[in-house]
């Protein structure tokens, strides 16, 4: 298994997951798949649960180097995108049904970080809004981009916009009737947020997620299962987002390769 996740409970804050990565081998094939543009296979892999493959001609492959290849100067687009895979792979380990929007092929794409459409026996229960952030300053980023992020989609800024993905999102999931469903979301209750983010020793112990997660509640507003919070825990970022980049640039270099 590439990635694990154990949940946790942020006291009155919120509710989530604290990833590993057992397999940095095997998380760099996925990662590498889905920059070969073939999310879609891979999330068929991890439904059943099944052996990977990097398998694409040499044009496809060299593309997909381009987009995992990051400058010394300035790795952070790169470290992102990683990042958010990472999330998509979570999200579908954690509720495979569920239809999840695949990650940008743009490293540096403005707008939503992931989108999650979460259904039960009466239709459409929640619309999970992600926000994912690769950053040596956890707390900075929550409280300075991510929470005034959501106060914003919370005030019904970009309703269209997310009403517009959603719907795309349940078409290409074969969802029957998707403009009529979106329509009749109270969007207030169905929309869910989740901040997924890296962390380093202080932020992953119960008295820093508390800290890390401080005001979720005045950002989101509502019951607490409204709001969803991930943690990587990774001592050093940087180095190991090289090192993870090296072992996708290599699994795209073999042409074929499986775990």
């Amino acid at each position: 298994m590439a990635i694990e996740t154990t949940p946790y409970t942020v006291p009155s804050l919120c509710e989530g997951n604290a990833w590993s990565v057992p397999d940095a081998d095997l998380l760099a094939v996925q990662i590498a798949i889905v920059a070969l543009g073939q999310a879609d296979h891979l999330a068929e892999i991890l439904k059943a649960a099944g052996i990977p493959q990097v398998e694409a001609d040499d044009i496809a492959r060299s593309e997909a180097v381009k987009l995992v290849t990051a400058s010394a100067e300035s790795p952070y687009h790169r470290d992102g995108w990683f990042f958010q895979v990472m999330s998509w792979i979570c999200a579908h380990r954690l509720n495979a049904n569920s239809a999840i929007r695949t990650p940008h092929m743009i490293l540096a794409h403005k707008g939503l970080d992931g989108l999650q459409v979460e259904a039960d026996e009466n239709g459409i229960s929640h619309v999970v809004i992600f926000e994912d952030k690769a950053t040596e300053h956890p707390r900075e980023v929550i409280r300075d981009e991510v929470w005034p992020e959501f106060r914003e989609l919370e005030s019904g800024s970009r309703q269209n916009m997310v009403a517009a993905e959603v719907v795309s999102l349940l078409k290409s999931s074969g969802y029957p009737n998707a403009t009529d469903a979106v329509k009749n979301i109270i969007w207030r209750e169905a929309r869910v947020f989740k901040a997924s983010i890296t962390v380093g020793d202080y932020h992953a112990s119960p008295r820093g997620l508390s800290s890390l997660f401080m005001d979720y509640d005045e950002a989101v507003k509502g019951d607490m299962s409204r709001r969803r919070g991930d943690i990587f825990h990774v001592a050093d970022l940087r180095g190991w987002m090289e090192e993870l980049a090296g072992k996708v640039i290599a699994s795209l270099d073999s042409g074929v390769k499986s775990v």
